[in-house]
């Protein structure tokens, strides 16, 4: 993203919303904390005790058969280590911003579903990482960036309701992708809003770069978000969850070639694999 456009979104951004919104404060620490170098499990499960319903949350998680240790997690400590610290940061992220939520649900836009949405790229960004030898900790980042990809969504849905209503109405009327109504609405999209939202948060650059992204990924050369772009198409042509609409016309074909991923891979993801992780990581429900 050049500067120019960079300040532009900032701009539109900034006119829309009275200010940037801030990270909720227990996601804020986490986030903090998983940043910082030398943070220790000890730390962290500290920070995640204040909170008893993020601390169950992420038992329920690490409990989940997703990870295949269903029932033998009982402490925080025992339930980071299994987690991972990049996945407990997404983790506590979606949960403070569902805490946020002031607005009222609409019906073009059910929020469980879209969060059931995220988690499938999530997991589908994790199978395709995997897929391609990643080593654990960058299968977490991936999972990570896949699960926050479309967080923009959750900003213009909270802070710019009633333009989010308008978007559906375009859409509809104009027979647009929920892509192209925001921009025709607001001027920019999720992924810009998104972008910039957590470079805001202080996440890592590769996590808001996989968000502004994803959706155009010939923008860049970043390998993470041509696997993201990919999860997000597997996550809707499954209809696994729903992101707010089921266009897949910005499918870049070339850029997922470039993955150099095995068709008998693509297969199994798509047939049993994604279906399968689907199904346990969205037993669990924010």
């Amino acid at each position: 993203m050049t500067s120019s456009k960079k300040n532009k979104s900032l701009e539109i951004i900034a006119e829309k919303v009275d200010s940037i919104p801030s990270l909720p404060e227990i996601s804020g620490r986490i986030v903090k904390l998983v940043n910082r170098e030398r943070t220790t499990i000890e730390e962290l499960s500290r920070a995640v005790r204040t909170d008893p319903s993020l601390a169950s949350l992420l038992l329920r998680y690490a409990n989940s058969s997703y990870y295949g240790l269903s029932g033998k997690i009982n402490n925080i400590q025992r339930a980071i280590t299994v987690l991972g610290f990049n996945t407990v940061r997404s983790l506590a992220l979606s949960y403070g911003v569902e805490k946020k939520y002031t607005t009222p649900e609409i019906e073009d836009f059910p929020r469980q579903e879209f969060w059931d949405y995220s988690l499938a790229v999530g997991a589908a960004s994790e199978l395709i990482a995997q897929r391609l030898s990643y080593d654990s900790e960058s299968r977490s980042e991936a999972f990570s960036a896949g699960h926050l990809h479309a967080i923009g969504k959750t900003i213009i849905d909270q802070h710019l309701h009633d333009d989010f209503v308008k978007i559906f109405q375009v859409m509809k009327q104009k027979k647009m992708s929920m892509y192209e109504a925001e921009r025709d609405v607001l001027g920019v999209t999720h992924c810009e809003v998104g972008g910039e939202i957590l470079q805001s948060w202080g996440l890592p650059e590769r996590l808001s770069l996989s968000a502004r992204y994803y959706y155009e990924p010939e923008e860049t050369e970043n390998e993470l978000i041509t696997i993201v772009h990919f999860a997000s198409v597997l996550a809707k042509s499954l209809e696994l969850g729903f992101s707010g609409d089921y266009d897949l016309t910005y499918l870049r074909e070339e850029r997922v070639d470039e993955l150099e991923l095995k068709e008998s891979d693509i297969e199994a993801i798509i047939q049993s694999e994604l279906p399968g992780e689907f199904e346990k990581i969205t037993a669990i429900k924010l």
